[in-house]
């Protein structure tokens, strides 16, 4: 597999995939899954670029994480139309093992030995990242009153009665990416993967002409011809509200976390809008156990399950603390639970102190800030606000300026003070961030004296910090200079003559660098400065 880090291995490696004609679907789904672990290496290098706010890097990231799926995807395309090329080949049924009493001048030996033609077939096949299903329905065999279920793939879809009587093409495929709208912007998270059905005429059948067999050969484009639902001629004459509604099933990855029924849609991809619409959805029913989620729906489009982006943030507080001096304890409150992360040098470490099922595979496995985020993400708890979610937060849109040196003051100072949220924060306007900050020379996770006079709030601007006059007890907000203080470029300058002397000498020292880098990203990540 290519290094995502070197271009040239990127770009020879799509080259050949797309140069190479896959014909086989076990083949073209192994080359999928492959494709799927290149991209998981990808999100790795983007975690980076937004730890460093590399927008560039970003973009690179994003466009071959696309390149590579829809190419991958395309080879999914290639096998099908191939075995819809030879769907006659799959219509024929095995011979029976031929009975030991029948002799070699039965006459019905021939007919044993031949391969019986069936009305109708299924193929099915699935890796970890995709699951596919056709089911090649040759002759009429009338209206379903049954979903066609693909059984062990667990997912089925209704056949639309309107092409109950003609020979087609059922495909069904579910992929645990967003194969969809991962370069739009859109207020929704897809979690779980998409689900996609789609509908083809049943292809044309070779021909005996003498001794030659003719049959025809199409682009991929001419055979996988999709056939829409509703039908177009049956839009026209009446609404969507009077269209008979087909049932649909798949199943969910086990990591996903859905504890609120009211917290996610089922929608379906609206390509004219470039947006997610639950519209014309129905009987949504989801099993927690088994991670099925059935609906009714009246239009054949890519679905998914999706929840707000702003499920779990803007936060209600957060405690930054160091307990050693390579460790890192993170409290945050969201909006549905609190979450605790350990913080070493390079790494992140999520602590499920929620004991959540869908999350306990997480527990002990450190990785970058990025990568450990973004596979949160994909279980359906996003951390990672963008200033895009500022407006649907109802939070106002922090100077970055501020917030980044903020962050540079935490990150450096973490060994020496410990850090928590201010209330007023979010009051303040948007060229200020506010924390309140004590010593904490003992390395303690918690303090057995906690009182509201042991913190100070410090106030961050695009170049400059000041202590505040603020306090959480208070009922107003005052951000008034304390007397005899003024401002200063940083948190180290401003505390000197403020606090201990140890705490000073504290300061002074150059330890823990990896660490507080570490710091710095995981907060770029988690924008608890901004979102609090």
């Amino acid at each position: 597999m290519p290094d995502p880090t070197i271009e040239k291995q990127m770009t020879a490696y799509i080259t050949l995939l797309s140069e190479q004609k896959i014909e086989d679907l076990e083949e073209a789904l192994n080359k999928f899954q492959q494709t799927e672990k290149i991209v998981k290496n990808i999100y790795y290098s983007l975690g980076d670029a937004l730890e460093e706010y590399n927008s560039v890097k970003k973009m690179w990231c994003y466009n071959y994480i696309t390149t590579l799926r829809s190419l991958a995807k395309r080879k999914i395309d290639e096998a099908i139309s191939e075995i819809l090329m030879h769907a006659d080949e799959h219509l024929l049924k095995p011979p029976e093992p031929v009975s030991s009493t029948l002799t070699a001048t039965s006459k019905h030996m021939k007919g044993a030995l031949d391969p019986v033609q069936v009305k109708e077939t299924y193929i099915k096949s699935q890796r970890e990242e995709i699951r596919v299903g056709l089911w090649l329905n040759y002759q009429n065999t009338g209206h379903k009153f049954k979903p066609i279920d693909f059984d062990e793939l667990t997912m089925y879809a209704d056949m639309p009665r309107q092409y109950a009587d003609d020979p087609c093409v059922m495909r069904a495929m579910w992929t645990n990416s967003n194969l969809i709208s991962t370069m739009i912007e859109t207020p929704e998270l897809v979690v779980g993967g998409v689900y996609e059905v789609h509908i083809y005429r049943f292809p044309e059948l070779p021909k005996n002409v003498r001794e030659w067999r003719l049959r025809p050969v199409k682009t991929l484009e001419n055979m996988l011809v999709q056939r829409p639902y509703p039908p177009s001629d049956l839009i026209s004459g009446m609404s969507l509200s009077n269209i008979n509604p087909l049932k649909m099933m798949y199943q969910l990855p086990s990591n996903v976390y859905l504890p609120d029924p009211n917290g996610y849609k089922v929608c379906w991809w609206d390509s004219t809008t470039l947006s997610w619409s639950n519209n014309e959805i129905s009987d949504l029913n989801f099993d927690a156990v088994s991670k099925t989620i059935a609906f009714k729906i009246k239009k054949l489009a890519p679905l998914a399950v999706v929840i707000p982006r702003i499920t779990d943030y803007p936060y209600s507080y957060f405690y930054l603390r160091a307990v050693s001096d390579d460790q890192v304890l993170l409290d945050i409150t969201g909006k549905r639970m609190p979450f605790s992360f350990i913080i070493t040098p390079g790494n992140l470490e999520f602590v499920n102190t929620q004991n959540i099922i869908e999350l306990r595979y997480l527990e002990g496995v450190k990785m970058p800030p990025g990568a450990l985020l973004f596979e949160l993400s994909t279980c359906g708890v996003h951390l990672i606000p963008e200033p895009r979610d500022c407006e649907a937060s109802g939070i106002k849109n922090k100077s970055l300026d501020a917030e980044e040196l903020a962050i540079m003051d935490l990150s450096m100072n973490i060994r020496t003070f410990a850090f928590r949220s201010s209330k007023w924060n979010k009051d303040a306007s948007e060229e200020m961030v506010l924390v309140r900050v004590r010593e904490n020379l003992e390395y303690d996770s918690f303090f057995a004296e906690d009182e509201e006079h042991d913190w100070r709030t410090v106030a961050w601007h695009a170049n400059k910090c000041h202590f505040v006059n603020a306090r959480e007890n208070a009922s107003e907000m005052n951000l008034n200079i304390p007397q005899g203080h003024e401002t200063h470029f940083m948190l180290q300058i401003a505390m000197n003559g403020n606090c201990t002397e140890l705490a000073e000498n504290r300061m002074n020292e150059l330890k823990s660098v990896d660490l507080s880098d570490t710091v710095k990203k995981t907060l770029r990540l988690l924008k608890i400065l901004s979102f609090t």
